[in-house]
């Protein structure tokens, strides 16, 4: 027991215990399961293009636990880093020679 507790007993108060709300953000010790829509909204978007680190940041999540929930869906992972000849953002700059 803490020792405001103990003090109120010692007092003769009525001790009250409330519990606080949950919070409805994730933390790192929340593992709950993501729903269904969750889940599917993942899929979509990992689907569409949007990277592991992606939707880590979005769900709150470890990258290892956006890839297992979906290769639980059935999804296979793409390879780490860009492949030969794509491109992001902008084309490389080009040596002119004049």
């Amino acid at each position: 027991m803490n020792r405001l507790v103990k003090t109120s007993q010692r007092a003769g108060e009525e001790v009250r215990r409330i519990d606080p709300e949950p919070d409805p953000r994730r933390t790192s010790n929340d593992r709950k399961k993501p729903t269904r829509a969750e889940t599917a909204e993942m899929v979509r978007r990992y689907l569409a293009g949007a990277s592991l680190a992606e939707l880590k940041v979005e769900h709150h999540m470890s990258k290892n636990t956006v890839a297992k929930i979906l290769r639980d869906a059935g999804v296979t992972i793409r390879p780490r880093g860009r492949r030969k000849g794509q491109l992001v953002g902008r084309p490389p700059r080009t040596t002119h020679v004049l």
